[in-house]
């Protein structure tokens, strides 16, 4: 804008300036252009006053009003010598605010005031294209248009000061609305099996048309300019849509304006930007379940503004190789895709059905016997387009030819097809052995393309001393006839006798008419022409580098990247059809590149494993970034801060795994990061109320006319109500009386009511008193006891007495009783509840008998129908909610505490007066609390108070339960206050404050940019502080050097505190935290830190050295203090905490030490060795498993002075070790300490020992291991498999018991690089120790309920998966009565799901290994393949459920899914979906 201002306004006029940040105000003054004309044209003022002390005309744009406000009382502090000062405010404030800041600028007889928000964004204030709306007096309108068009291209004028804000945010009102309409519409439309643009297509041109749908389009790749398409990059970003939505609430409240809408999609918009903070407000759709795949081919087109995503499609392997072919017979590209399964194949884009189309199905290259490449696999097609090469093994090359023409070899007899498939198409694969097994880089030369030469392949290859060498190899092939593939040969043609550098890594190909190639290498480019003979050869000097990948730009320049995110222009300089030398420019900084793509009009494509990959544009200046692709690849290591709800006391529900806090080691070199990320319902606070402490429930009033907010807090306590009162800007008095309320006494319920009326109901009686005249107008005395429970509705009330009578009360005018009933002692009641609407119907539950009875509130006599929860073994029903938490159409649903702390849910059918749908989950180990919290149209959220909280709310027509990021929250209420609209009041053990609170679930991310490779991570609970290990690389000179170190990290902060710099040669690999010290006089220290070293220095002086053990302390000041440090004879790969003993996996052993005080001031400690075990080779994992809990020492040490850790226990049984090798699988270990008793029975006193009991017999390169389940454990592989292994330590014979047997196996397809156990789960049952524990309610019965499968029954989380590709897993173990279910079923989609090229998904899933393949996974299930069928079109799913059921049978259905209309009608197949949904949200 003020650029646009500068070079519009006369040369002789000054523009003067002042922004907050000086050092953008300096920079806008020395670049602008006019600068060097006059040196006052731009002046940098001091502050807003000098601005306005200098200038006629003030432009401002402010945040918010607060910050307008604050500006104007700066500018208005004295008086001006001009009044005919013009003030345009062009900030989007409320206009309210505006009007008071008008008022001001008048009263100070300064100038006039108008307001001009603007919309257009960047894009449009860079383009001078930004539209204003003016709110001004007609006769001041024309100056003020005059100036804004200096800046925009549209103005207009809605009227006086004050309407151009009202009509900006009218119109981003409609805006916001129309956005997640538009968003809804479109995910209902494709999960309805529509395309996205032809829906598109379909709206814009009805009635359902609007800027979101035909402009802005929420779904990726159907407006390829909208922010959805860039990855919801640039926009409107959803902040911004957020102020200006509570601007329009603001405003409309103050006008007395109805918003029906705004609340709900305030909701959205918040949640929407905690999870997709900094996008385009359009991300809503992706928050709102958008239907997107992961792990698929996106295909992009290109646009100024970057990538815009065009098609996804999900395949079944991971690309190895992908080129482009253009068939003759074809108008459009083919897709040639290779996996890393040797496999490949052909896909076209099919414009009609606008999908993917497979051209050549899959052809599989797999060779068990041949040795797999060294190097990455490689495709290249010949400059003739006739063959196609491809590098899958070592010495092999397989030739493809591209079929040109159909006719028959010489001499062959007539067939009707010679050769199968089309013109263009690829023809049989021909496997041509070369003498070059380790080849770096190879590619075709460039050939005259009018001579059709044989094509010749050039290989820059390593011989035996691993010294670079280059060759040329000429293609002879001869085309087969019927039945007879041909024959192909690589005939070698000349080779380089000059010396290459031994960093050579690249060969790219010189176009004709040069021909020939350059070889890039760390120090120097070298140039040979394509005999091999002629040489040019020119040093990098200190530009010596690595590189990694290259892209062509023309016939003469490429651009480079190497290793430390460096991009380079390389171009040759010819003289005629001769190449004399060469010239590198440096371009900029990118991430470190994978690959490259040069794409048009200076536009590249950087793709990275190891950072975000990015869009960039060349400019005269260097490069711009446009786009950016988030990627958190690698994730090196993996650590979890809290598993979320239940975990503490050993339970678990089937929502906990998804709401762990995760924190992940990721990216490398300068990309490298940690981030904490957490999915669960979030709670912010907004501000204290006071020390308020023993709170037992509250209650949100409103005592003015409107009722639009509230402004009454009631809070009671175990004997006395207090009322608190809040003004509209949040202040707080505590009033000593309130319409006659009762305070003397415990409150058990308040609600206003119609007629601005309220109702109280306290331990001895009911009162209704009229807020207008703040007095009681009816009032009701029980003299059967004090009230127990309370429910009502607007025009109910159900109260009990004495724990037994039940009484019903009409409150429509005042307090009538209806029904009254006293029930035997038998029947003492715990809870009732009635309908939100005008019912018939009572709900009661009962303690001793443990039901659930429906009443007639007429009579109270005869029960409408009765639920008995006696066999779900859960206690006594403790309280009742009845709450509308499913979309509309859907029945409300009856929560129900128990006294063991689960929740049991039913439907309520109002027409035959009965309960349904019957499920049970744990939500603590104490009775729930429930308080209803508004959604929106008529919905709730239900909030459950107990040890850990948790919201419950409805997706998807499900009821979800989650975890809320707040465990002190004891009791909540919605109090929808004026200062905090939508916000909670939440009492805590001893305060009460104001919060706002998600919806729903979220996923919260924070990044700490490390700047280094963080090898090894770890979390302390007790410090709350991030313990890492660092790699830094560095470059100088053409050298590069490798320094280490250990960080410490502030956990609220996510900034570095301290850094501990490692000896030079020595690296970090691995941290791990000892936990909380049971005995702080043991040592006197707090939890430490235990980092594990290499020593790679091979010219260190002592070389028996290998690697250290340090331990550190943190200091009151969060900094690190060494306390002790061992060397060790070999690198330290592993650590781990078994009891107070530090266990470290050292190069073929492992070792047990105790951590023990140094005497006597006992402010250090060193380790001692207690027993080692030696390994096959490498420890690469440990996992250790504790034995039961000691019984309590009858004797104990009173000072423990010089006492180790170690000595601190004596368990009665071993310790279990799992110890993961590089290269021989697993072992299990039982570690003996001094004082337990071996398993042979031997006396005590023996020294600790460390006994193998069982081994894996096979070979398998390990990369990690976890426990999941006694005597069970899960293991990853470097070749991306995952395998489950059992121990039977009660087998028959001794080879039995030694020998881990295989349970489950697949292949992820993905090397994991770190398996972070799921701690405090319950156990298996002991009959079968492969089978995850089921809740007791198990396939209960009951005569108005079917049994129900629920989440927490299906899946039992034992560990996250960390992987190499940034891809974090859950796996979990099924429970044993549905794995035959999901098995079948997996097997029934994986039929009818088709990937490109006609891939097997169980071929892709099968295990694969350097000595064995697999047919098909065994004994698992594949999350993201049975998660398709929430996708599938209705006739397909229909099939799938026939398959299933006919596969388990009708009697194993009724087992899993009830008799009648459950087991036997079409519920079954809604049960089935309803488990598929389960187990996504499990994550």
């Amino acid at each position: 804008m003020a650029q646009n201002l500068r070079r519009k306004i006369p040369e002789q006029d000054t523009l003067y300036i002042y922004d907050v940040n000086s050092a953008v105000a300096a920079k806008f003054k020395n670049d602008s252009p006019a600068a060097s004309k006059a040196e006052r044209s731009v002046v940098v003022a001091d502050g807003p006053r000098a601005v306005a002390e200098s200038a006629e005309n003030i432009f401002t744009v402010l945040p918010e009003p607060k910050h307008v406000q604050a500006v104007f009382q700066d500018i208005l502090n004295g008086s001006y010598a001009s009044q005919s000062k013009l003030f345009i405010d062009c900030s989007t404030i409320d206009p309210v605010s505006s009007k008071e800041v008008a008022a001001h600028v008048n009263d100070s007889k300064s100038g006039s005031f108008v307001d001009a928000p603007m919309s257009g964004g960047v894009v449009g204030a860079r383009a001078g294209a930004l539209t204003f709306m003016v709110g001004a007096s007609a006769s001041l309108f024309p100056r003020v248009e005059s100036l804004l068009m200096l800046m925009g291209k549209r103005v207009w004028h809605l009227g006086d000061q004050g309407a151009g804000l009202s009509g900006k945010l009218a119109n981003n009102y409609a805006l916001a609305i129309n956005n997640i309409a538009a968003a809804e519409a479109m995910n209902l439309g494709i999960r309805w099996g529509l395309d996205p643009k032809a829906l598109a297509n379909l709206i814009n041109s009805s009635t359902g048309r609007s800027w979101p749908s035909e402009v802005n389009n929420p779904v990726p790749g159907v407006i390829e300019t909208s922010p959805s398409s860039r990855g919801y990059e640039g926009g409107f970003g959803i902040s911004l849509m957020k102020k200006d939505l509570k601007l329009a609430m603001t405003a409309a409240a103050k006008a007395d304006a109805k918003l029906e809408l705004a609340e709900k999609a305030r909701d959205i918009y918040d949640a929407a930007e905690k999870e997709h903070t900094g996008k385009d407000f359009s991300v809503v759709y992706r928050y709102l379940g958008g239907k997107e795949k992961s792990d698929v081919l996106d295909i992009y087109s290109q646009t100024p503004d970057g990538l815009v995503l065009r098609h996804s499609k999900s395949i079944y392997g991971f690309v190895s190789m992908l080129e482009k072919i253009r068939p003759v017979s074809s108008t459009t590209d083919h897709l040639f895709m290779g996996t890393d399964r040797y496999q490949y194949f052909t896909v076209s884009w099919d414009p009609v059905l606008r999908q993917l189309k497979t051209e050549q199905s899959y052809v599989d290259q797999a060779d068990k016997i041949l040795r797999d490449s060294k190097e990455y696999d490689r495709c290249h097609i010949d400059p003739t387009g006739r063959f196609m090469t491809l590098e899958l093994y070592d010495g092999i090359i397989t030739v493809v030819p591209i079929i040109h023409q159909l006719k028959r070899a010489p001499g062959a007899k007539r067939d009707p097809k010679p050769m199968a498939g089309e013109i263009g198409t690829l023809g049989d694969p021909i496997s041509t052995r070369i003498e070059e097994l380790a080849v770096r880089s190879s590619t075709f030369l460039a050939t005259d393309l009018s001579k059709q030469d044989k094509p010749r392949l050039a290989l820059l290859w390593e011989d035996n001393q691993d010294n670079p060498q280059l060759k040329v190899r000429e293609l002879a092939y001869t085309a087969g006839g019927s039945g007879d593939s041909g024959s192909a040969e690589l005939v070698p043609v000349a080779d380089l006798h000059a010396d290459l550098e031994l960093g050579s890594s690249h060969i790219i190909p010189a176009p004709f008419p040069y021909g020939g190639l350059l070889v890039l290498s760390e120090r120097s480019i070298t140039y040979v022409d394509g005999d091999l003979k002629g040489v040019i050869k020119q040093p990098l000097n200190a530009d010596a580098t690595v590189w990694t990948c290259w892209t062509k730009v023309d016939e003469q320049r490429w651009l480079l990247a190497d290793d430390y995110g460096h991009l380079y222009f390389l171009m040759i300089l010819v003289s005629g059809e001769v190449i004399d030398s060469w010239r590198l420019d440096a371009v900029g900084e990118i991430s470190i590149a994978s690959t490259l793509v040069y794409l048009e009009g200076g536009f590249v494509f950087v793709g990275s494993h190891s950072g975000d990959s990015q869009v960039v544009r060349i400019i005269d200046e260097g490069l711009e970034v446009v786009q950016t692709f988030s990627n958190i690849a690698p994730i090196l290591d993996l650590t979890i801060m809290d598993l979320g709800r239940g975990t503490e006391a050993g339970q678990v529900s089937d929502f906990s795994s998804g709401q762990a806090r995760l924190v992940t080691a990721s990216g490398a070199w300068q990309n490298g990061t940690i981030r904490s990320v957490r999915s669960g319902v979030g709670m912010e606070e907004l501000g204290s109320i006071g020390e308020l402490p023993h709170i037992t429930d509250m209650w949100a009033l409103s005592s003015t006319p409107s009722q639009v907010y509230h402004d009454t807090l009631v809070v009671t306590f175990v004997d006395e109500t207090r009322i608190l009162q809040f003004s509209a800007e949040s202040e707080v008095e505590e009033i000593e009386q309130f319409c006659g309320f009762e305070l003397s006494e415990t409150t058990i319920l308040v609600s206003n009511l119609p007629e601005l009326h309220v109702l109280q109901v306290y331990e001895s009686g009911v009162r209704i008193a009229d807020l207008e005249a703040g007095m009681t107008i009816s009032e009701w005395r029980s003299s059967e006891g004090k009230i127990t429970s309370a429910s009502t509705n607007q025009d109910g009330l159900a109260i009990v007495t004495g724990g037994r009578r039940l009484h019903i009360f009409d409150i429509t005018t005042d307090l009538k009783e209806v029904s009254s009933r006293t029930f035997t002692k038998d029947e003492q009641i715990a809870g009732v509840a009635l309908p939100a609407s005008s019912s018939a119907t009572c709900i009661v539950s009962f303690w001793q008998t443990a039901t659930i009875t429906l009443f007639d509130i007429a009579s109270l006599e005869k029960p409408l129908s009765t639920q008995s929860l006696q066999e779900l073994d859960a206690g006594v029903p403790r309280s009742i909610l009845l709450a509308q938490i499913l979309p509309e159409g859907a029945p409300s649903t009856l929560f129900v505490a128990m006294a063991d702390g689960s929740v049991i849910t039913f439907s309520l059918d109002t027409v035959n007066h009965a309960l349904s749908n019957m499920n049970q989950i744990i939500l603590g180990s104490e009775p729930v609390t429930f308080k209803t919290l508004p959604r929106g149209n008529g919905l709730t959220n239900v909030f459950a108070s107990c040890e850990q909280p948790s919201l419950i709310y409805s997706s998807e027509g499900r009821l979800v339960y989650s975890a809320v990021n707040s465990d002190a929250a004891t009791r909540v209420c919605f109090f929808n206050s004026e200062a905090y609209p939508g916000s909670v009041a939440i009492a805590s053990s001893e305060e009460l404050k104001l919060a706002s609170i998600d919806t729903e679930r979220t996923t919260q991310i924070q990044s700490l940019h490390i700047g280094e490779t963080v090898r090894a991570v770890t979390y302390s609970p007790g410090l709350k502080m991030f313990g890492m290990g660092t790699l830094k690389r560095g470059l100088e000179d053409g050298v590069e050097s490798l320094t280490s170190s250990f960080k410490l990290a502030d956990e609220v902060t996510f900034k570095e505190l301290d850094t501990f710099e490692l000896r030079l040669g020595e690296m970090v690999e691995c941290v791990v935290s000892t936990g909380a010290s049971n005995d702080e006089e043991v040592h006197g220290h707090g939890e430490l830190f235990i980092v594990g070293t290499s020593v790679l220095d091979e010219t260190a002086s002592d070389e028996s050295i290998r690697g250290r053990i340090i331990v550190f302390e943190v200091s009151q000041e969060k900094t690190l203090l060494k306390m002790a440090e061992s060397d060790v004879k070999g690198a330290c790969r592993c650590l781990a905490m078994c009891e107070g003993r530090v266990v470290a996996g050292l190069i073929k052993s492992v070792v047990v030490y105790a951590l023990v005080p140094s005497p006597p001031a006992y402010t250090s400690f060193v380790l001692r060795k207690l027993a080692s075990y030696r390994t096959a080779t490498a420890p690469i994992a440990l996992s250790i498993t504790s034995p039961p809990p000691p019984a309590p020492s009858s004797t104990a040490n009173p000072k423990g002075k010089g006492k180790s850790v170690a000595d601190q226990t004596t368990p009665s049984q071993p310790f279990t070790i799992a110890i993961a090798d590089l290269m021989k699988s697993l072992s299990v270990v039982e570690y003996h300490p001094s004082s337990s008793v071996p398993p042979d029975g031997l006396p005590t006193g023996l020294p600790d020992s460390l006994n193998e009991v069982a081994r894996h017999y096979s070979t398998l390169w390990s990369t990690s291991c976890t426990s999941i389940d006694t005597n069970q454990w899960l293991i990853s592989d470097a070749e991306g498999n995952l395998t489950v292994l059992r121990r039977n330590p009660t087998g028959v014979t001794e080879d039995d018991r030694r020998r881990l047997e295989v349970t489950s196996e697949m292949r992820l397809g993905d090397q994991v690089n770190c398996i972070v156990p799921i701690t405090n789960l319950p156990s298996s049952t002991p009959n079968d120790s492969s089978s995850p524990p089921t809740h007791n309610n198990n396939n209960t019965n009951s005569s108005t309920s079917s049994p129900t499968t629920t989440t927490s029954q299906t899946i039992s989380p034992r560990a996250f998966l960390a992987t190499s590709s940034g891809a974090v897993y859950l796996f979990g173990l099924i429970a044993p009565h549905l794995q035959d279910l999901l098995m079948r079923l997996q097997s029934a989609i994986a039929a009818r799901v088709k990937a490109p090229g006609h891939m097997p998904w169980h071929r892709w899933r099968a295990v694969k290994t350097m000595v064995r393949e697999g047919e098909e996974p065994f004994r698992c299930v594949d999350g993201e393949l049975v998660e398709l069928a929430l996708g599938m079109e209705k006739e397909v799913w229909e099939g799938v459920v026939a398959e299933v059921r006919g596969g388990v049978g009708e009697d194993g259905w009724g087992r899993l899914f009830g008799g009648g209309a459950g087991g036997k009608g079409g519920d079954g197949r809604e049960r089935l979906r309803g488990l598929v949904e389960g187990l996504r949200r499990l994550c």
